[in-house]
C-alpha cells in the first residue's frame, strides 16, 4: 500500500529501481555497486539480504548516518 503512495507522488518509480535512486541524500552510496543491486522489489519482499545489529540502538550516531545500509551481507 505505501508502495502505490509512494509511485503516486513519483517518490518511486519501478519496482526494478536501485533502492538508493529513492534516497537522494545518500548520493554518496551511489558509488558502490553492492548496494545498488538493492532494488525497490528487495525492500517490499523483506529479501535485501542485509546484516542488522540489533545491539546498535536507534539513536546511535552510526544509524542517523544510514548505518542500516552501510553492512549489505555477501548473501544480499
Amino acid at each position: 500500500m505505501l508502495y502505490g503512495i509512494a509511485n503516486r507522488a513519483g517518490k518511486l518509480g519501478s519496482l526494478e529501481q536501485p533502492l538508493l535512486d529513492a534516497f537522494p541524500e545518500y548520493s554518496d552510496l551511489h558509488s558502490d555497486p553492492q548496494r545498488m543491486r538493492l532494488l525497490v522489489k528487495h525492500a517490499l519482499t523483506m529479501t535485501l539480504g542485509i546484516e542488522w545489529d540489533e545491539s546498535i540502538p536507534y539513536s546511535d550516531p552510526e544509524m542517523m548516518r544510514g548505518g542500516w545500509m552501510m553492512r549489505p551481507t555477501a548473501t544480499g
